[in-house]
């Protein structure tokens, strides 16, 4: 490690950086997640909030919106008000607030319907 610091090669800044865009992009967190995991790869307090400070709640909605839409897919077996429980822990133990949780799953449950709405709509000799 101190020699790849001390040959420029890797640094804080850079390091934070790294694992913020590994925390949104593999591990789908949201602000609070992505914090917790900055700080418990060591990373400072003050170098966490000024790496948060470009990821806005648009980022955020996004995020939480393509893992309930990858997640939705194995909870359709289940009752709707089972499947909006599980979606609404799951996004809170990932760290998104609850606007943000309660946005992601208004969007997929419309775009449920649709869906739905969709194939009960197609010609029956298709």
């Amino acid at each position: 490690m101190k020699y790849l610091e001390n040959a420029g090669l890797m640094d804080d800044k850079s390091v934070a950086s790294e694992l913020f865009l590994y925390a949104v992009e593999k591990k789908h967190l949201g602000r609070k997640g992505i914090e917790h995991f900055l700080f418990i790869h060591g990373i400072e307090r003050d170098l966490i909030e000024e790496t948060l400070a470009g990821h806005s709640g648009e980022t955020e909605k996004e995020t939480a919106l393509r893992l309930v839409s990858k997640k939705i897919k194995s909870l359709k077996k289940y009752p709707v008000h089972t499947v909006r429980r599980r979606l609404w822990g799951m996004l809170m133990r990932r760290g998104f607030s609850g606007s943000t949780a309660a946005y992601a799953i208004k969007e997929i449950s419309k775009k449920e319907r649709e869906s739905a709405a969709d194939i009960v709509s197609l010609p029956l000799n298709s």
